[in-house]
């Protein structure tokens, strides 16, 4: 019986994956860039990684348990129960109908799209003929894959299969509602997480507001320690896709 690589499983070259993940813990070093892109002449390929955040703010925002907000439709027109959802409707009426996200995730990559380059950059990049991959690590994750949303729904005509985001440790980003509309779009394909088995993060979003501000102060960027087989201990444990929560 033939052994497949992980790569010829994914659909993605091996080279690309490790790329990613390489550039996702880079981005980590650069904590007040908004994000890193990386585009070689001798690649066909563009990489945009996002650094993650290490302060409560980056990870909750509002006033709900968990908070979570309802999706901006403007920017995010599919990520909706086409057959549930009615404009009309009241906000507390649209729980089954609208996806939910996180709102501290939300408003940073809002924020991102408002006030940097990204979009110019992923212009750039197309226009040279590169397929786009978003990556990230830990709440970087996040943001990339909001990014890949978005590009996918801005740019329809650029899906061609070769367009993806890359993410490690990503914690969850929103509701079932967002997984529904990528599968509806023929999306969840671009979307490969990959976790380790006992990593926290990807399930702290899981715990309330005041679990997390209680239990911050115990946690800092220098008491993580990335291992030296980080990149093939990610490799070995993937998901795809589950950037949101099945309820």
């Amino acid at each position: 019986m033939a052994v497949q690589r992980l790569g010829e499983i994914l659909n993605i070259s091996e080279e690309n994956l490790k790329t990613s993940c390489f550039l996702s813990l880079k981005a980590q070093n650069f904590p007040n860039e908004q994000f890193l892109v990386e585009k070689s002449p001798a690649s066909s390929h563009a990489f945009f990684s996002f650094p993650g955040s290490w302060s409560v703010d980056g990870w909750y925002s509002g006033e709900k348990a968990f908070g979570e907000k309802e999706i901006n439709l403007q920017l995010f027109p599919s990520v909706k129960s086409i057959g549930n959802y009615d404009k009309d409707d009241k906000p507390e009426d649209r729980e089954f109908a609208t996806a939910f996200v996180n709102q501290a995730f939300l408003h940073r990559f809002e924020h991102v799209l408002k006030t940097s380059q990204l979009e110019n950059q992923v212009e750039a990049a197309l226009n040279e003929q590169k397929s786009i991959i978003f990556t990230g690590h830990s709440t970087g994750g996040a943001i990339a894959a909001l990014a890949t949303i978005w590009f996918l729904q801005k740019y329809p005509n650029a899906n061609n299969g070769a367009f993806f985001c890359v993410t490690f440790g990503s914690p969850l980003v929103g509701n079932h509602i967002i997984s529904h509309a990528l599968r509806r779009e023929k999306w969840s394909q671009c979307f490969i997480h990959f976790v380790m088995r006992y990593d926290i993060v990807p399930r702290i979003l899981l715990a309330p507001l005041t679990s997390i501000h209680n239990s911050s102060r115990k946690f800092s960027p220098s008491s993580i320690q990335h291992p030296p087989t980080l990149k093939v201990r990610f490799l070995e444990h993937r998901r795809r896709p589950c950037i949101s929560m099945q309820m």
